[in-house]
């Protein structure tokens, strides 16, 4: 399948690489000293996972419910970033920063998405 556009492309990339992360800080925080600090944190990354592989598909088939999706995911993206802040160990300080990166990138493409469907 092709993908309509670059913007799409990257946000695919970007919502693939979180997924990524967010597994890698799942089996971090399992395995952490604070894991009884970490309850919210791990359902949030378990979350994200979901919906980052959720949206990244609905971008591969040009859902009609796309922008709808995508908002959806920011916003679960945007909690499990504010949760990442709250732990000082570079693997959540790097899970937040890849939330942030892929913030920006599927803002712009909710910003500037103007089909109809």
């Amino acid at each position: 399948m092709v993908i309509e556009n670059a913007l799409h492309q990257d946000c695919i990339d970007f919502l693939h690489d979180l997924n990524q992360i967010c597994l890698e800080c799942i089996d971090y925080s399992l395995n952490a000293l604070d894991l009884n600090q970490r309850n919210r944190l791990i359902k949030l990354l378990y979350e994200c996972n979901n919906y980052t592989l959720y949206t990244a598909q609905a971008y591969i088939n040009d859902s009609p419910y796309l922008k709808e999706i995508t908002s959806l995911c920011a916003k679960v993206i945007q909690d499990t970033k504010e949760e990442c802040e709250k732990f000082s160990d570079a693997k959540t300080s790097l899970t937040a920063q890849v939330c942030e990166e892929t913030l920006v990138i599927i803002n712009e493409f909710l910003e500037n998405d103007e089909r109809d469907y």
